[in-house]
């Protein structure tokens, strides 16, 4: 779902460019901020997207008419390569809000790797701390909420998310917070 969210003029890789052993998935949540409506695509080889449609038929009967209509508009947008006007506008909100964190970050001294894609900001937890559940605690005692990396498994460990969901006065406004636990 995230490969539209590309910043600094990066293209996310597919599968379907390996082979045909592959199927891509994706959906209208994010891209056309329909989170909830619970619509979404497969694409790949005909063989095996024949087999994915016997076993949804059996699974469900779909997505309401309206919502798959709205998905239609949304994907008839797309006329050529490039990202339509509205997917645009959307990338562009969350790559200021991705560059407003960083630039604040770095500021603070929390040094973190700029993503070239998503809405999400993965990090490494500042020096000095041990894990990523007490440093997110001692974040939300000063009122800023960050994903501890360590619930996404023993690999996250170490890490925090930051989600740019927020506007960029919000975000400014967690730095600060931010720069009280870690300065």
């Amino acid at each position: 779902p995230y490969s539209e969210f590309t910043f600094d003029d990066y293209i996310a890789p597919s599968l379907l460019q390996i082979d045909q052993n592959h199927i891509e998935l994706n959906s209208a949540s994010k891209m056309f901020c329909m989170t909830g409506f619970r619509c979404g695509w497969a694409v790949g080889h005909e063989d095996i997207i024949k087999g994915i449609r016997k076993v949804k038929s059996q699974i469900d009967s779909g997505s309401p008419r309206f919502i798959q209509k709205a998905v239609i508009k949304g994907l008839n947008e797309y006329t050529s390569e490039k990202k339509p006007k509205i997917v645009k506008e959307i990338i562009e909100t969350y790559e200021k809000r991705r560059d407003a964190l960083m630039k604040g970050l770095n500021e603070i001294g929390w040094k973190t790797e700029k993503p070239k894609a998503t809405f999400y900001v993965w990090s490494h937890i500042p020096e000095g701390e041990t894990n990523s559940m007490d440093f997110v605690k001692k974040l939300i005692d000063v009122g800023v909420v960050l994903t501890p990396g360590a619930g996404f498994g023993k690999f996250g460990e170490g890490f925090v998310r930051f989600a740019l969901t927020q506007p960029i006065n919000k975000i400014k406004e967690a730095l600060e917070r931010i720069e009280k636990i870690i300065n």
